[in-house]
């Protein structure tokens, strides 16, 4: 995987319809990857401190890889409802719903059929941008509401990859959308894991979740626990083997309550650095939630990186069940909006 991929690789059909890969580059020469399948961030080329470009972003370099090997979602946006919803089930102007359970008795990502394993509709405008569309029908995965979406990624000359999302519906729905993209700012090339990176999350307080990983509902400080990344620290320095949270989700698998959020303009979400390669990363976004995982890949994915992180701009989890999270009710004739933009640095 890095930088031979060729969209010939990426061309195929499903469902009857044909995938493509798509390159984005600014005038600086740093270029990303999208596929049209789940809409995916497939590579994203980052120069290094010295000016050596290398791949940040995990994934395939064909879309085989992604057809025979992908259960971890990687670079796809992630819908109808990103997260996870509490049996499966939510209750919507009276009426209750029952949508696909795919994580034990609980739904996530979606369903079998969500954002991340369909094929969007695609134009490339311009050399810095790809418009990505989808309908889905009512009724699909148990969810309400004919509903259209469309994502647009683009790439300005300030090397941030932005990406905006918007829809509507005919008919009251619940709706939350993210980008599920891994990233290790090392690169391909590079030796350093995920949590030998060091984060900031603007974030006083964080979800903890069950032992299904669902919110138990209130939000907890993060003060003097393992979750504090008010300021910056690597990601493993206080992995507590004693800490019931972090052995839950085997390290870090949680939704972080951002700081001052308006879901009208953008707001600090977090900031990574990697000082062996000199990258950075920013994260701004409309999103209240930010939703912070690493993991190691294991062997059999057959992977161009070995471990990674996500940052996952969202709404919170089981909100559809929780009156007392920011709402991700969608109502016919309104239109939803999200944008978050990753500012990438190559100066730490």
């Amino acid at each position: 995987m890095g930088r031979h991929l060729k969209i010939a690789d990426f061309q195929t059909e499903i469902d009857g319809k044909g995938t493509d890969l798509f390159f984005l580059e600014n005038r600086h020469g740093v270029r990303a990857a999208i596929t049209n399948y789940g809409a995916r961030v497939v590579a994203l080329w980052l120069p290094d401190a010295a000016g050596e470009p290398d791949n940040i972003v995990a994934g395939y370099d064909t879309i085989d890889g992604y057809l025979d090997h992908d259960e971890a979602y990687l670079g796809a946006m992630v819908g109808r409802y990103a997260n996870r919803i509490e049996n499966a089930s939510f209750e919507l102007e009276g009426k209750r719903y029952h949508v696909t359970a795919n994580e034990g008795k609980h739904h996530i990502h979606g369903g079998n059929k969500g954002f991340h394993n369909l094929v969007w509709e695609a134009e490339q405008p311009d050399m810095n941008s790809v418009k990505l569309g989808l309908e889905l029908k009512d009724g699909e995965e148990g969810f309400p509401g004919n509903i259209k979406v469309e994502v647009t990624y683009s790439f300005s000359d300030s090397d941030e990859l932005i990406i905006e999302t918007g829809a509507t519906t005919d008919r009251t729905t619940v709706l939350n959308v993210t980008n599920h993209s891994y990233f290790n700012l090392s690169g391909e090339n590079g030796s350093a894991t995920a949590r030998s990176h060091r984060l900031q999350i603007n974030a006083d307080h964080f979800l903890p979740v069950t032992v299904d990983k669902i919110p138990e509902g209130s939000l907890k400080p993060v003060r003097n626990s393992p979750f504090d990344f008010r300021t910056f620290r690597a990601i493993g320095q206080h992995l507590d083997p004693t800490n019931e949270q972090l052995n839950i989700a085997d390290g870090y698998d949680h939704n972080f309550v951002i700081n001052n959020t308006t879901g009208q303009e953008l707001t600090l979400a977090a900031r990574v650095q990697e000082p062996v390669s000199g990258r950075g990363l920013e994260l701004t976004t409309t999103e209240p939630g930010l939703q912070f995982f690493e993991c190691v890949f294991p062997k059999e994915m057959e992977l161009n990186l070995s471990s990674a992180f996500c940052l996952e701009p969202q709404h919170f989890p089981d909100s559809p069940n929780r009156s007392h999270y920011p709402s991700t009710v969608l109502k016919a004739g309104e239109q939803f909006y999200s944008k978050s933009t990753y500012r990438f640095r190559n100066d730490v």
